[in-house]
């Protein structure tokens, strides 16, 4: 399910650094639950939550993609 949530985050890529700018976006289900400034602040944020999230640094560098992925 994670890999979705990742190919999801790829593929929009440019419209989600247009929309959210430099942030972490919490993504579950192919869905943007949350964008936040950090990465502490996503994980701070994903403490009272279950499930799996990817947790994705929104950036436009191809080679520079910054990924977690949280259970």
């Amino acid at each position: 399910m994670l890999e979705k949530d990742f190919e999801y985050y790829l593929s929009n890529r440019y419209d989600l650094n247009k929309k959210f700018g430099r942030s972490f976006v919490v993504i579950q289900n192919q869905l943007i639950l949350k964008s936040l400034p950090s990465l502490k602040e996503a994980i701070q944020y994903l403490k009272s939550k279950k499930g799996a999230y990817l947790v994705q640094e929104v950036n436009d560098q191809v080679d520079a993609q910054t990924t977690l992925f949280l259970q």
